[in-house]
């Protein structure tokens, strides 16, 4: 794993977490983003 770290691609990928704020909780607005296809079953 420390090698796969080491490679420049995984550094930039692991500097996107400071880039970005990422949403940690999952409520209504997450949800109908991560699974759209679930808006049939409630209309």
């Amino acid at each position: 794993l420390d090698e796969v770290n080491a490679r420049p691609a995984a550094q930039r990928a692991e500097a996107l977490k400071a880039k970005h704020a990422f949403k940690a909780e999952m409520d209504d607005e997450a949800r109908a983003v991560m699974f759209p296809q679930n808006a049939r079953l409630t209309a």
